[in-house]
């Protein structure tokens, strides 16, 4: 715990300063990565491999940690984490947990190869499942910035609806709002995308 705080600490001081080198967001993506699966390690030392196996804490730490990759729209780190909890969690069962079962607890299905397997393709394909969300989420939100900005123009202007179009371009209602408090409605004529880069049109 003193090393994580310690870690996130010195990374949200740096961050501050404007300071975002890759070996910061590197090692707090390792540092994020690596805590659902540190608690797991220690629990089996501290509580047994099969409170281990059965605890809620390191999944929704997962699943948080998906989470929270979602909202910061980055379809990368689910990625990975997906890829190092699959490979983490079948070391943590069969080179770790398994042989520290008591015979009762190897006897429940729950705990047996056959459902760890099935756990550790599950948190693989959450990985998956938060990137192609973020992904998704980065596409639409994307598009509606793009779409706002279609309809604001100079800061001053934000348009309403087309009146009219011809060969030249376009007429649009739109409503004149600067700073100040007032509004008024106005038309502005908007000549076509393909005569904009042409230096003179008759």
């Amino acid at each position: 715990s003193l090393v994580y705080l310690g870690w996130f600490s010195f990374a949200a001081w740096r961050f501050r300063r404007g300071d975002a080198r890759p070996f910061l967001t590197a090692g707090t993506l390792v540092l994020e990565v690596s805590a659902p699966w540190a608690f797991a390690f220690m629990m089996v030392f501290t509580q047994g491999a099969g409170y281990a196996l059965s605890s809620w804490v390191p999944p929704m730490l997962y699943a948080a940690l998906i989470v929270a990759s979602i909202i910061r729209l980055r379809p990368g780190p689910p990625l990975f984490q997906g890829a190092v909890a699959f490979v983490v969690y079948l070391v943590f069962y069969f080179a770790l947990a398994r042989g520290r079962l008591t015979p009762e607890e190897a006897a429940r299905p729950v705990l047996g190869p056959g459902i760890q397997v099935t756990r550790a393709v599950s948190l693989l394909l959450g990985g998956i499942f938060g990137s192609l969300v973020a992904t998704a989420l980065r596409g639409a939100i994307g598009r509606a910035d793009a779409t706002a900005r279609e309809q604001d123009l100079f800061g001053k202007y934000r348009l309403l609806g087309t009146i009219a179009s011809g060969g030249m371009g376009t007429v649009a209602e739109a409503l004149y709002c600067p700073e100040g408090g007032f509004e008024r409605r106005v038309a502005i004529k908007r000549i076509h995308p393909h005569f904009r880069s042409e230096e003179h049109t008759s």
